[in-house]
């Protein structure tokens, strides 16, 4: 989230219990070859970059990034 705490679907994991956490998930997922993240935009890359060595170290090959679509505005402009 964007104050850098991690969550595999809903649960929090702390940093340095990442790797074990993937590791046992993954032994039990149909493609263990890859695991998505998706990170607040306001996060600093740092994280996220930590996140994903993380990840690789725990022996996932492919770390894939989820994007969001931008949210439209609700309100309208009016014409001149």
């Amino acid at each position: 989230d964007k104050t850098g705490q991690i969550f595999i679907n809903d649960a929090q994991i702390k940093m340095e219990d990442l790797r074990e956490q993937i590791q046992k998930r993954t032994a039990k997922m149909k493609n263990p070859d890859a695991v998505f993240l998706r990170a607040d935009q306001k996060l600093e890359y740092g994280i996220i970059m930590q996140t994903m060595d993380q990840i690789k170290r725990a022996g996932v090959p492919t770390v894939g990034l989820v994007t969001e679509p931008p949210r439209e505005t609700t309100t309208k402009k009016k014409k001149k």
